[in-house]
């Protein structure tokens, strides 16, 4: 865990926006490269790839309080997304 202080957690939050999604939605979409980062505040994320087969694998949980995104292109040869779950 990395210590912040007040100043600097609202420097970086001052160009955040909330945003809201429903379950089971797909908040990076399949062969796009996704350039956000994702703070959960409450629920879980699913990420996945999908095979070339088209067989997801499920990669990671991202659990509430934190941060998930994409900072890759690469995949190999399968597409990545990722989905909010039900809680």
């Amino acid at each position: 865990m990395i210590n912040v202080s007040e100043v600097e957690l609202n420097d970086f939050l001052s160009g955040a926006s909330i945003k809201t999604f429903k379950r089971q939605e797909i908040i990076s979409q399949p062969n796009s490269i996704p350039n956000e980062i994702f703070f959960i505040n409450k629920g879980i994320v699913r990420v996945l790839i999908s095979d070339s087969e088209g067989a997801e694998h499920t990669i990671h949980f991202a659990l509430e309080n934190q941060f998930v995104g994409v900072r890759s292109k690469s995949w190999g040869a399968g597409t990545f997304k990722q989905i909010i779950l039900p809680t």
